[in-house]
């Protein structure tokens, strides 16, 4: 990208995101570019007011006070939050499975509910920073939204603010030993839900906002999740990419498809060993936490 004025590039840096004194959202990519002998910082905007235009490049007037929201949690934050969050689930699986309930065996650890509100809990405290009230961010009531294929369905998360639809979350879990069957639900759960949601949207069911939507998936770290599997005989040859992977290598592709075709704007893939200890770890860069999270906290800036 060359600049307007004289023969420097403009250099693309970094995401921001920004709020007025009044609290509105503005998001976009940040770039400098030299004006009048000194440098100044553009940016390509969702939204921008009280701004003008000189020379192909946009200058924020000083008077406006815009300030930088910038993440505010630091990568050790985020570790300590996530740790936790995967502590409290492996002992909320291990506490049910041991106390049995109406389930038998490990199908309590995979019904059971509740095992994933380490999670829900930090995303929560995320969007309070953001600036949504409490009656913005719901977790149980409130949390069903109209589909398109069906009546409706209920997220793990939801955001709204004036009516509109922020943001909806699923989180999901699969520990073992059924790792085959149980992908395929998965599977069938993950992109069902977001092509129910999305042509709701086009119906105008849910407003003229597209939603943010993510995904969150903790699996459990064991030998039958890791270890590569065949593929059955098929009508025709499957995917290559499909070919000597394992069960968690078949969800990180799951959850980057996910995202390349647009069914959710991010996902996050966490891998974890059966303990309480809160270890775990995260196969792919582009599925990580970190960036998941700032996703979301720029998309809730710019809802606002």
């Amino acid at each position: 990208m060359q600049s307007e004025i004289g023969h420097e590039p403009n250099r693309l840096t970094s995401p921001l995101v920004l709020t007025d004194r009044f609290g509105i959202g503005v998001a976009g990519t940040i770039f400098t570019s030299p004006y009048q002998g000194g440098r100044c910082i553009g940016f390509f905007l969702l939204l921008l007011m009280s701004a003008r235009r000189e020379h192909g490049t946009i200058h924020m007037y000083e008077e406006i006070g815009f300030m930088a929201a910038s993440f505010p949690w630091t990568p050790d934050d985020i570790c300590i939050r996530v740790t936790r969050a995967v502590g409290h689930y492996w002992q909320m699986r291990t506490g049910q499975a041991a106390s049995g309930g109406l389930d038998t065996g490990s199908r309590s650890e995979v019904t059971g509910g509740q095992h994933l509100n380490g999670f829900l809990g930090l995303l929560v405290e995320l969007t309070g920073i953001a600036g949504y009230h409490t009656s913005e961010i719901r977790t149980s009531d409130g949390v069903v939204i109209p589909g398109f294929y069906r009546p409706n369905k209920k997220w793990d998360l939801v955001v709204v603010r004036d009516g509109r639809l922020c943001a909806a979350l699923e989180l999901k879990s699969q520990v073992g030993p059924s790792f085959g069957n149980n992908f395929n639900n998965r599977t069938e759960e993950a992109l069902g839900n977001a092509v129910d949601l999305w042509r709701a949207f086009q119906e105008k069911v849910l407003g003229a906002h597209p939603p943010w939507l993510g995904y969150i998936f903790l699996l459990e770290d064991a030998l039958k999740s890791s270890r590569a599997v065949g593929l059955p005989n098929a009508v025709f040859e499957s995917d290559p990419i499909f070919r000597d992977t394992s069960y968690a290598e078949r969800y990180q592709i799951l959850c980057q498809r996910l995202v390349l075709e647009r069914h959710y704007n991010a996902a996050a893939f966490v891998l974890s060993k059966r303990a309480t200890d809160g270890g775990y770890t995260e196969p792919s860069k582009d599925l990580a936490i970190e960036p998941f999270l700032k996703a979301f906290y720029g998309h809730l800036i710019g809802c606002l």
